[in-house]
């Protein structure tokens, strides 16, 4: 059962994954008004801090991914400690690389990330959540 669940979860972080580059517009932090050549040079670091800061939708996708990387993460702890999942070097730095990514995740504001640093963020834990679902399967194949 636990494994079905994995697999499930694992399935839709790899579907909103697919969804974290649509809707950006790249032109947006190049954009400047021309015509208000008076400005000052707080106000333009203030223009630029908040065209870099992570947009409502990909923060909310980092959100969603971050939970199913919880779940992920705990599920395959608790197959790996119960020897269910045999000891291996290369599960354990998966398992610690996903905690890693937990730890600077629960860090995380939306007014302390970039889009890009999001958009980096989420598809570390992409590439963990398939690391960890390999190894799910590999232990459903061996069974």
């Amino acid at each position: 059962m636990k494994k079905k669940l994995l697999a499930v979860v694992l399935a839709g972080v790899m579907a909103m994954s697919m969804l974290t580059a649509c809707g950006g517009d790249a032109d947006t932090a190049e954009t400047a008004d021309t015509t208000e050549v008076e400005e000052t040079v707080e106000d333009t670091t203030e223009e630029v801090a908040a065209d870099d800061m992570c947009s409502d939708e990909t923060f909310s996708i980092l959100q969603d991914n971050y939970s199913i990387m919880v779940d992920g993460y705990n599920q395959v702890k608790d197959l790996y400690e119960s020897d269910e999942i045999a000891a291996d070097a290369d599960v354990e730095d998966l398992i610690n690389q996903a905690a890693d990514i937990i730890n600077e995740m629960g860090e995380i504001t939306q007014d302390s990330i970039t889009e890009a640093d999001a958009e980096v963020l989420n598809d570390s834990m992409v590439n963990v959540l398939d690391g960890l679902a390999n190894v799910v399967d590999l232990m459903t194949e061996a069974e």
